[in-house]
């Protein structure tokens, strides 16, 4: 069995499988390898004052890793990802910074922006065939980002590891709903992302509407197998103590619960916290460090290099799909 979505048609790769643009966790080397494993790999650039150089560093790193893969003078197999509020900060670099992606990767992703459409324009203008992406919490955001000319719409649940709508729908909705709103003619692909660990949770999404599905916090494991689900909260602790403020109204981050968020909640003072946070930070004390990690992380048992979680999920995809057709008679 092979895949054919309309994201395999649209990006060139043999998976429906989308590295998750984890600011801070997906640099070139992560995005490289879900590429060069059948997936599609993305750079997240999250700090504050993203420069040439830091973008410039990260695609290196990713050329090299993706050998023969990356052709000379052709765009990476690989995408990078942006927040739009912190590009907002820095418009003028933030700028400059969008079109050089823009002309070296086959995507870019936007999200989490107070005027999406200005960059979305920077972008397209920049260079008229990479892919834009747009992240959508919500069926109308879904639609917004259609009208907008978004060639991929991630349909982002509740269940997503790190920052999020807090009042978003669950996948099992959004999905579906999204489609909803979708235009029937030239409809943008539409990606599922949110507690997605497994699979199985990846062919339910598919058969909810998905082309095709985004995974983050199975990439990232290190520090969560002895997490689970139960253990995930929807808070703004830990950007409250770590100072990274200034997300749009309604978006927070879902993480492993630990000392910081009770001690939050609970009222401690704040500069009290911070100063225990930055000793955590300095000892690796994960009882205290921020941990953003998906609502599925229980099912994140083992710790394996991203090239055989895309192998991974294509093999638990197709035994899902051949479990399905049995059970109304036959087999794909």
């Amino acid at each position: 069995m092979s895949f054919n979505t309309p994201l395999t048609q649209l990006l060139g790769c043999r998976v429906p499988f989308v590295g998750a643009p984890m600011a801070g966790a997906a640099g070139g080397a992560l995005a490289a390898a879900v590429s060069k494993a059948g997936g599609f790999g993305f750079i997240g650039i999250g700090e504050r004052a993203a420069t040439h150089e830091l973008l410039n560093k990260e695609l290196e790193i990713a050329r090299a890793a993706l050998g023969a893969t990356a052709a000379a003078g052709e765009r990476l197999p690989i995408g990078v990802g942006f927040l739009a509020w912190l590009v907002e900060e820095n418009p003028d670099v933030a700028t400059q910074v969008l079109q050089s992606a823009a002309s070296q990767v086959k995507a870019v992703w936007l999200s989490f922006g107070k005027d999406l459409p200005k960059w979305y324009r920077v972008v397209r203008e920049a260079d008229r065939e990479v892919k834009i992406i747009v992240v959508a919490s919500t069926p109308k955001a879904a639609a917004e980002a259609a009208a907008l000319g978004a060639d991929i719409v991630v349909a982002q649940g509740v269940e997503a590891g790190g920052h999020g709508l807090s009042t978003g729908l669950p996948l099992v909705s959004l999905i579906p709903e999204a489609v909803a709103h979708l235009p029937a003619a030239n409809r943008p692909v539409l990606l599922a992302a949110g507690g997605i660990s497994s699979g199985a949770q990846a062919a339910a999404a598919l058969a909810l509407g998905a082309d095709g599905f985004v995974v983050g916090t199975r990439l990232c494991a290190t520090a969560l197998v002895d997490a689970d689900g139960e253990g995930t909260v929807r808070t703004e602790a830990y950007d409250a103590v770590r100072g990274t403020t200034g997300w749009p109204e309604g978006i927070d981050g879902r993480g492993i619960r630990n000392k910081t968020h009770d001690e939050f909640t609970a009222g401690r003072d704040l500069n009290a916290l911070k100063a225990d946070y930055e000793v955590a930070a300095k000892n690796q004390d994960v009882e205290r460090l921020t941990i953003w990690a998906g609502s599925s992380v229980g099912l994140v048992k083992q710790v394996s290099p991203a090239g055989e979680v895309v192998l991974e999920f294509e093999r638990q995809v197709i035994a899902s799909v051949n479990r399905l057709a049995q059970i109304v008679g036959g087999r794909v």
